[in-house]
C-alpha cells in the first residue's frame, strides 16, 4: 500500500480547514484528518492540495472556487468527495485531479466548471462517479480507472476541444451519456450494452446511423 501510514500526522478537520482558508497549501507531513472536510461554498485562496494523506470522512467542497484547481495525489478518502457546482481550475492552466487516490464512496462533479480539465488517472473509486452537465476546458483522463459504481457523464459542455480519455478504465456499473449521441457511442465502443441514453438521444442516434446507412 502507498499510503506512509507511519509518518503522518493526525490533525482534526477544524485546523485543517483554518489553515487552507488562511492560504497554507505546502503539507510536508503527510496528514491524518480525523473527520470530515467541510469548505463548501468558499473561495479558497491557494491550490487545494494533499499528497499521501487520509481523510477519515468526506470531503465536501460543493459550490467552492478553487482557481488554482484541485490537487489530491495517493490520498484515501473514507467516504466520498462533493465538488458539485464547484469551479476549478483557470482556463487552459491548473488542471485538477484525484489521482492515485481511493475514495471510498460517490465522487460528484455535477455542475461544476472545470476550466483545465480533471485527471483521476490510477484511482479507485468504490462508489460512483457523477460528472453530469459540467462544462469542461480541457479533457476528462479516466485512464487506469476503477469505478465501483456508475458512470454518469450526461450532457458535458465542452468549452475547448477535449475529451473522455479511456484506457483500461473499469466501471463494473452502468455507463450514462444522456443526450450526447458522440459520447454514447464513444462509451458503446468501449462499454457496450452498459451504456444507458436517454429517449432523445436514443433517437438522435437511430436517425445518425440510419443517416449514414449503419445497422446495430
Amino acid at each position: 500500500m502507498w499510503l506512509k501510514r507511519s509518518k503522518q500526522r493526525e490533525i482534526s478537520p477544524e485546523e485543517f480547514q483554518s489553515k487552507v482558508l488562511g492560504g497554507k497549501d505546502d503539507w510536508r507531513t503527510p496528514l491524518v484528518i480525523t473527520g470530515d472536510v467541510t469548505l463548501s461554498g468558499m473561495k479558497l485562496p491557494r491550490r487545494f492540495s494533499l499528497s499521501d494523506s487520509t481523510i477519515k470522512g468526506h470531503l465536501f467542497l460543493a459550490n467552492s472556487a478553487l482557481e488554482d484547481g484541485l490537487n489530491l495525489f495517493r490520498v484515501q478518502i473514507e467516504k466520498g468527495v462533493d465538488l458539485s457546482g464547484a469551479e476549478l481550475g483557470r482556463p487552459n492552466i491548473f488542471a485538477s485531479r484525484i489521482q492515485n487516490c481511493i475514495v471510498g464512496e460517490d465522487v460528484i462533479l455535477a455542475n461544476s466548471t472545470l476550466f483545465a480539465g480533471f485527471d483521476f488517472e490510477e484511482s479507485k473509486i468504490l462508489g460512483n462517479l457523477q460528472i453530469d452537465y459540467a462544462t469542461v476546458g480541457g479533457g476528462i483522463g479516466l485512464e487506469n480507472l476503477l469505478i465501483g459504481g456508475n458512470l454518469s457523464c450526461a450532457d458535458l459542455t465542452w468549452k475547448e476541444e477535449g475529451e473522455l480519455y479511456l484506457q483500461n478504465t473499469i466501471v463494473e456499473g452502468d455507463c450514462y451519456a444522456g443526450e450526447d449521441v458522440e459520447l454514447a457511442m464513444q462509451l458503446f465502443l468501449y462499454f457496450g450494452k452498459r451504456v444507458r441514453i436517454s429517449s432523445a438521444g436514443a433517437r438522435r442516434m437511430a436517425a445518425s446511423l440510419q443517416g449514414k446507412g449503419s445497422v446495430l
